[in-house]
């Protein structure tokens, strides 16, 4: 379940991938909100998109549009928990060859992409962050006011 915002005129559009917390379900009890955990997308004409979180709403990003639809933007995580970042090896439009993707992680003293590692490679999956296809880049960001595709971010 999807559901979107659009900015006055049309300027912006928020849709809700996934709300779901911890864990993600299905069923007639999830059916209002949905079962998917957290990801959230900021789309704004003439920018690239924003994904705040990486859960596994994620995998709903990008549907309904074209099937050649190639992400190029950036990724902010909140936090590191499993339910936020979950989705990131199923993110079919950053997992391709001509895809450009930036992933923002919270500084945690570790360099992002081993944090990442830790949840994402053998045995508990079959890939690392390093094999998913097209150009990634994983990066800290600490506390304070940041710019991220032309925007402010707190």
């Amino acid at each position: 379940m999807t559901g979107s915002v659009r900015g006055i005129g049309g300027g912006f559009e928020i849709t809700f991938h996934g709300v779901r917390g911890s864990t993600p379900c299905h069923g007639e009890s999830t059916s209002r909100y949905g079962g998917n955990t957290s990801c959230v997308s900021m789309a704004v004409p003439g920018h690239d998109p924003i994904l705040f979180d990486l859960g596994t709403g994620l995998r709903y990003f990008g549907v309904g549009f074209p099937q050649n639809l190639v992400f190029h933007g950036t990724c902010l995580l909140s936090h590191l928990h499993w339910d936020h970042v979950q989705g990131l090896p199923f993110f079919r439009s950053g997992d391709r060859p001509d895809a450009n993707t930036r992933v923002l992680v919270p500084e945690q003293g570790v360099p992002p992409f081993e944090l990442l590692s830790q949840m994402m490679s053998p045995p508990a999956f079959p890939i690392r962050p390093d094999e998913l296809r097209g150009t990634w880049s994983f990066e800290s960001i600490d506390e304070g006011e940041h710019t991220v595709e032309g925007f402010a971010v707190l």
